[in-house]
């Protein structure tokens, strides 16, 4: 009679011990393997019915029971870890563990170890920290590919599985039989699953949970079974005999099931599309369009990517990397689902997440240098990883508006989309960065033409983005935030790479990679250069500035570490003069825009700006954005004529009209107002006394580097460790200062712990040794690494402190002690070159001029002076033939100049020939732009900089109002084409049209008709004597302060007569619009029989004749 009941219930009804030892019993007989597998299968049929939920508890539990073979469950799991012979830890881990990562120990950057295996190995005295997983990770203990063997724990490392037994040859056969079967109903439930929205993504895991639960708990057993579990997803014989539709005959239930999962899959695949590949790459397995698998291992890697990497089958797929060759074959399934994974970023709903999930996974597999390299060189890793970064930007470009927008035609990414605010990006840059780091792999990157061709296509998405345009009328109403964005990804996607690439670049042997990735940064600079339209350095661009310019920081710091590393010379890899010229001018309005917002010409733009100045000098930036502007600037300032390289510095800090002579201000200058042109001035001698001091990039070792950024920050406040750790400069993503410890040793004193009167413990700190304020203290570095402006007061407090209580007994307000700058590197000219220039030589004169003859001049502008003529003194070239370097005057030389016209004021370079050179008289050169209304009255130059801080506003929060006194457009009621951004009304007034008898005694001008100016010789003009007040305290003189009350006419007690000058005339260049300067600077020159009076001390005030004839004016001053 036959059996009512089918092979699976007889099996059944013998209960899970009996069935499970019945099953083992039948692989050790010498029956058919047919035979074996169709029992099992049969049985398998029922127990993991598509039918049946996936965590029913009975068919979880039964399979551990069939598989235990006639054993109880725990009692296999313990007999299967005795045979574990793992060499590598492999421990999984998620977000916010505790972890631990080695220095000393590392070979990738990213290894890591968990808290067993590092308590177990020795790492004492090694450079360590413990640090909380952000993205979760995998202990690395064991892996000779990741870190040093020295790190390893007992338990782990080549030398652990030598005394390991191996297995009984039954043990794991049941498993074997059992696990493709098992994988196979998990990749049934993604199927079936995969059409719901994405929330219910999530329900369709946890559905799964207890399944998935369950093969972790398999692999967690050891290496044995996690070679059970390898071998079936890795198989394609086994994928294919159970996924094949051509294997199923469509009679039954079960395959006609299996052939509407088989639909099911190849929709889904075409719902997830990758990037358009270039054409040359369209036959790149990783670009293709069709996906077509061929593991289990490789579908179930897709239906990681379509349900956004669920973390615990990311944590199942992770625990089998012990397995060398699942790594690889787990690593080749990912880099073939890579483009797709771009996708997934840019649309998903929670990319942070996501991103968070795909670095758990990549950066297990690309840390391994072989096997990255390997997918460099088999399935394109590297172009795959291009291209998609691109596809990604390439979706959110807008029009640039650097410049004259008609006239642009690049494109930059929108910082206001979700790609670049939710940092979508940033796990395709992270493994980028991660595969650079290993030299093989960045040596081929900058060997590709094409590689570099698209890198820099990329970069150029980033050139000029985030433009700010400066408010000139209301306050802007809604502050924008997306400068984060910006900031973040030029140092994410472009500083991190780029660190990553040069820091290869060590020896002759990479000389023509290096070359090869100048001249496409080069080439894409030029084109973007074209593409906004700035073909001249005359391009206005005085009220918007972008920060991001990554291709000019790419060309700055690949030369640096060239000419550093490899021994190029520095002219064989600079680009034609005029380019270099044009490649100057955005990294100069950068800084100047820099000094702008620290003086308060950007308050109508909200705290933001303040923000982006900020940001673009912190730590973390200012090795990758600051630093390459001041070289690259440097750079400029040695090849460019210096005469050039000053007027464009003038004429950018918007300064030359305060440097002109002549005292009736046209004040159409939109750029200044009032309280800032100042301000501005003392900014460009602050950045001119930057430039030819700082010597980051011209010469200095990394270990003098870390000095002078360690006492930098120890001397703007005493710090604890750990922030003096965080607040060291780092190149991004390279190794961290291996000499930190050595450093603070030798410059810093450790102040202890103190317990307060509160009862709290104060930490213990690190001050500066006294050394440091005598031998060390850079005040001037100070400032370029000061985030906020008050750091650098701090210094100047503490300094003086320290000065205070050592030597200096006076109460005098010190000047800041500027140092001489280091010896620069043979490769680079002195940038101090800059100060052997004609046109810095009359800046010199009149600064001191005005110096002299104008209160307003704070003591620090003077004290910047000072320096930078110190500096012009040391370098200049001294006559051969001269007895006397600093001869006296002779009488011989004398010219005149023409007002702001600094490039003709003298006739040569040199510095002891100027100073003998009588500057008599300066032409007031009027431009009709500028100068085309009657002269009224004197502006007097109002400043709120005081005697004690050489920085405008001591802190970011102080905003400088503007008075309503400030636009002389304004007060003349004449329209202002060019104030496009003012919204609100201002009311507007009229100046008379000469000045009244009151203003010419406030401002000591006498106003002469034209009719009445005397035609004859000048000597027969009587103008009143000065009587020079005795030299006041240097206390005194460190305080004086402008007293508008005063009287401005002194009594003419002694006639004054001068040496006869030239008769006024039209052939006579000198007769008009002339400033009389002879008798002002240089008293008592009797050597040519002029005589003259003494300078006029500040408080003083000259007596002053203005002779108004149509456009002309002749001023003459004592």
């Amino acid at each position: 009679m036959a059996s009512a009941f089918s092979p699976a219930e007889v099996l059944m009804n013998k209960g899970k011990r009996g069935a499970a030892a019945y099953i083992r019993d039948q692989y050790c007989n010498p029956i058919s393997s047919d035979a074996r597998q169709q029992q099992i299968n049969e049985l398998l049929d029922t127990l993991l019915s598509p039918g049946k939920a996936i965590d029913d508890w009975e068919t979880i539990d039964w399979c551990k029971w069939l598989m235990a073979g006639g054993r109880t469950p725990d009692e296999f799991s313990n007999t299967v870890r005795l045979y574990d012979n793992a060499t590598t830890c492999g421990l999984v881990w998620t977000p916010n563990f505790v972890a631990y990562r080695c220095r000393t120990c590392g070979i990738s950057p990213c290894m890591a170890l968990c808290q067993e295996c590092f308590k177990k190995g020795n790492h004492y005295r090694h450079d360590f920290n413990m640090f909380l997983s952000q993205a979760g990770g995998a202990c690395d203990c064991g892996d000779t590919s990741v870190m040093k063997e020295i790190g390893f724990c007992d338990r782990h490392g080549p030398k652990a599985a030598v005394d390991k037994s191996p297995a009984p040859l039954d043990l794991m056969c049941v498993a074997e039989a059992m696990m493709p079967r098992m994988i196979l109903r998990l990749i049934h439930h993604l199927r079936d699953n995969c059409k719901v929205s994405a929330p219910d993504f999530r329900v369709a895991i946890q559905d799964a949970d207890a399944y998935l639960t369950m093969l972790l708990d398999l692999n967690h057993m050891g290496a044995l079974m996690r070679h059970v579990m390898t071998s079936a997803l890795t198989s394609p014989q086994k994928y294919r005999g159970l996924m094949d539709p051509a294997n199923s005959s469509g009679m039954t239930e079960y395959d006609r099931y299996c052939q509407e999962s088989h639909g099911i899959y190849q929709d889904a695949i075409k719902s997830l599309p990758n990037p358009e590949p270039p054409d040359e790459y369209k036959d790149c397995p990783s670009l293709q369009e069709d996906l077509v698998h061929t593991t289990f291992l490789e579908e179930l890697m897709f239906w990681t990517v379509a349900y956004e990497f669920p973390q615990k089958l990311v944590c199942l797929l992770l625990n089998m990397l012990p397995d060398p060759d699942y790594k690889e074959a787990l690593t080749r399934a990912f880099v073939l689902h890579y483009s797709r994974i771009a996708m997934m970023l840019e649309r998903s709903n929670d990319p942070d997440t996501l991103s968070n999930r795909v670095v758990h996974v990549s950066v297990q597999l690309f840390s391994n240098e072989r096997l990255a390299l390997r997918m460099v060189n088999q399935l394109k890793l590297l172009h795959v990883m291009v291209i998609s970064l691109k596809y990604m930007m390439s979706k959110i470009l807008v029009e640039n508006t650097l410049h004259t927008p008609n006239k642009n035609f690049h494109f930059v990414v929108d910082c206001g989309r979700p790609v670049m605010k939710e940092h979508c990006y940033w796990p395709l840059v992270s493994d980028l960065n991660n595969v650079l780091s290993h030299k093989p792999v960045a040596v081929q990157f900058l060997s590709d033409d094409t590689l570099l061709e698209m890198w820099f296509d990329f970069l150029s998405m980033f050139q000029g983005m985030n433009v700010n345009q400066r408010e000139m009328g209301a306050h802007v109403e809604f502050e924008p935030t997306t400068y984060y964005a910006a900031f973040s990804a030029e140092l994410e996607a472009s500083a991190y790479p780029m660190w990553a690439l040069v820091s290869h670049l060590r020896g002759p042997e990479s000389i023509s990679v290096s070359r090869r990735a100048l001249s496409f940064c080069l080439t894409a600079l030029q084109d973007w250069l074209d593409a906004i339209g700035f073909t001249s350095p005359d391009v206005c661009d005085a009220l918007h500035v972008s920060f991001h310019i990554p291709l000019h920081r790419y060309f700055a710091v690949f030369m640096c570490e060239v000419v550093r590393q490899q021994g190029v010379t520095l002219q064989e890899l600079l680009p034609p003069t005029d380019m270099l010229h044009l490649l100057m001018m955005h990294p100069l309005r950068v800084q100047v825009a820099l000094y702008e917002i620290l003086n308060g010409l950007w308050v109508r733009n909200g705290l933001q700006i303040k923000g982006q100045a900020m940001t673009y000098i912190q730590c973390n930036f200012c090795n990758s954005m600051v630093d390459a502007d001041l070289y690259l600037l440097q750079i400029c300032a040695m090849k460019l004529q210096p005469d050039i390289f000053l007027n464009t510095v003038i004429d950018k800090f918007h300064i030359k009209e305060w440097l002109s002579l002549f005292t009736v201000r046209s004040r159409q200058n939109i750029l200044l107002i009032g309280e800032h042109d100042t301000a501005m001035m003392e900014s460009c001698l602050i950045f001119l006394a930057t430039l030819i001091s700082v010597r980051t990039n011209l010469g200095l070792t990394d270990s003098e580097v870390s000095h002078l950024e360690m006492v930098t920050l120890l001397c703007m406040g005493d710090k604890t460790h750990s922030q003096l750790m965080d607040l060291m400069p780092e190149r991004c993503g390279t190794t961290p200062n291996r000499d930190f410890e050595p450093v603070l040793a030798e410059v810093a004193q450790y102040k202890a712990p103190n317990l307060e009167a509160s009862g709290t413990m104060q930490q213990g700190m690190y001050g500066p040794k006294p050394k440091v304020w005598e031998e060390l203290y850079d005040p001037l570095y100070v400032l370029l690494r000061a985030v906020h402006r008050r750091d650098y007061q701090v210094s100047m407090d503490r300094y003086t402190e320290y000065v205070k209580s050592t030597k200096l007994k006076s109460s005098s307000t010190l000047w800041p002690p500027f140092r001489n700058p280091a010896p620069v590197s043979p490769d680079y000219d002195d940038p101090r070159i800059v100060l052997k220039s004609r046109v810095f030589h009359a800046m010199v004169f009149v600064i001191l001029y005005k110096a002299v003859n104008d209160h307003n001049i704070s003591e620090h502008i003077v004290a910047l002076l000072i320096y930078l003529l110190e500096m012009a003194v040391i370098t200049s070239d001294i006559p051969k033939k001269s007895a006397n370097p600093l001869c006296p005057y002779t009488g011989s030389i004398s010219c005149a100049a023409n007002d702001a016209d600094f490039s003709n004021w003298y006739e040569t370079d040199s510095l002891i020939e100027n100073l003998k050179t009588v500057i008599p008289r300066a032409k007031l050169v009027h431009s009709s732009s500028e100068y085309n209304l009657e002269i009224n009255s004197d502006w007097e130059i109002t400043s709120d900089i005081t005697e004690n801080s050489l920085m405008l506003n001591d802190d970011f929060d102080v905003e400088i109002g503007e008075p309503s006194e400030v636009w002389d457009l304004e007060l003349l009621g004449e329209p202002d084409n060019d104030h496009r951004n003012t919204t609100a009304p201002m009311d507007t007034g009229s100046l008379p049209a000469l000045p009244t008898n009151e203003t010419l005694n406030e401002w000591d001008l006498t106003i002469v008709p034209a009719d009445e100016v005397p035609n004859d010789n000048i000597e027969d003009d009587e103008l009143p004597a000065h009587q020079r007040a005795l030299p006041p305290t240097v206390e005194e003189s460190m305080a004086l302060v402008p007293d508008t009350h005063s009287p401005r006419v002194l009594s003419m007690t002694e006639p004054l007569r001068f040496s006869r000058m030239p008769q006024r005339g039209t052939s006579n260049p000198t007769a008009s619009n002339e400033v009389d300067l002879l008798q002002v600077l240089f008293p008592r020159l009797g050597a040519a029989g002029v005589s003259t009076t003494e300078i006029v001390p500040s408080t003083s005030h000259c007596h002053q004749r203005i002779v108004n004839r149509e456009s002309q004016a002749s001023v003459s001053l004592n």
